[in-house]
């Protein structure tokens, strides 16, 4: 996986050890919630609270060497993917939450339901309960409440 973010940036193992002078270089974010784990990631990367950063339409330009580039697109490469799993789940703890939905399936009812009727394959049932115990109603107005 190195040798591939090497090949990829055009660097070497010599300039990965060496000293090098930073320099901008980009960071893709693709929304808002993507902005705010590259600028958690960075501030690890970069042991700094502050970051210089150039913000640009789809990217942000932060002032780094390329070693620390390559560990930041590492980083982003597993936590994006993780972050992305977890929304869902908070998006579906949400729903059941506000009985926007009946109700979670029960494990025994995703074996149970023909493949045709699976709404979500993954879904971690344990982890959606979790997240609607702790997830405060939306209060809704009588009026939406009752229909009129």
């Amino acid at each position: 996986m190195l040798d591939s973010l090497m090949a990829k940036h055009g660097i070497s193992l010599g300039e990965l050890t060496g000293e090098q002078p930073p320099e901008w270089l980009a960071i893709t974010c693709a929304d808002k919630a993507d902005v705010r784990l590259v600028f958690a990631v960075l501030r690890r990367v970069l042991t700094a609270n502050t970051i210089r950063y150039r913000q640009m339409r789809k990217a942000i330009s932060v002032l780094m060497t390329p070693a620390q580039h390559i560990e930041a697109q590492v980083m982003l490469s597993v936590y994006r993917p993780a972050l992305k799993r977890h929304m869902e789940s908070a998006l579906l703890a949400f729903i059941f939450r506000n009985k926007i939905e009946p109700d979670v399936p029960s494990e025994k009812d995703e074996e149970a339901a023909p493949a045709a009727k699976k709404p979500e394959p993954s879904i971690d049932v344990a982890a959606i309960r979790a997240m609607m115990a702790v997830t405060t109603p939306t209060q809704v107005h009588k009026q939406l409440a009752n229909g009129t």
